[in-house]
């Protein structure tokens, strides 16, 4: 019965209670601009903050953050199958993968200039993310950390790829 909204402007995670009507706001600790946010399997909720380039946990139930900085101003992120939490380094022209278990950080390197943006999970477990500064599409198997294809858009490299979602087939 909770609604969550990213207050980039205000480095704050604002929470509507839709029962009664209360609004919370809740202070990213190191503040800067929170963007995209995603809920995983338990409940705890995840979140990028580009500026200054970390990937944010937030536990509803505690009001507890915890930081994770990785550079590259984080954008697009996305929860797969087996609980991994993935994020686009605009800046870093890779994909970035924290373990929840123990706070480990992967990257998979996407190309020189893709500047990759946002992405999502599919149904068959694998990954899509948009590749904004090469405009392709690219799909991902989060299991072996290699792309799997990828796809060049219309619009040539000026297309600008910038967000991606999967349906339910």
């Amino acid at each position: 019965g909770h609604l969550y909204y990213a207050g980039s402007g205000s480095g704050t995670i604002g929470e509507l209670d839709t029962a009664n009507g209360k609004l919370m706001q809740h202070k990213v600790p190191s503040g800067g601009d929170p963007l995209a946010l995603v809920m995983d399997g338990v409940g705890i909720m995840w979140f990028t903050v580009q500026t200054p380039g970390r990937i944010v946990r937030f536990d509803p139930a505690t009001r507890a953050f915890r930081e994770y900085e990785v550079g590259g101003r984080p954008h697009g992120i996305a929860i797969d199958g087996a609980g991994f939490v993935w994020f686009c380094k605009f800046a870093g022209d890779r994909l970035g993968r924290i373990n929840p278990a123990d706070g480990n950080v992967n990257e998979l390197f996407t190309g020189e200039g893709s500047r990759p943006r946002r992405m999502a999970t599919s149904v068959d477990g694998s990954l899509w993310a948009t590749l904004y500064g090469s405009n392709r599409l690219i799909q991902v198997d989060p299991q072996k950390m290699r792309i799997m294809k990828e796809y060049p858009l219309p619009d040539g490299a000026d297309g600008g790829a910038y967000a991606v979602t999967t349906d339910g087939n």
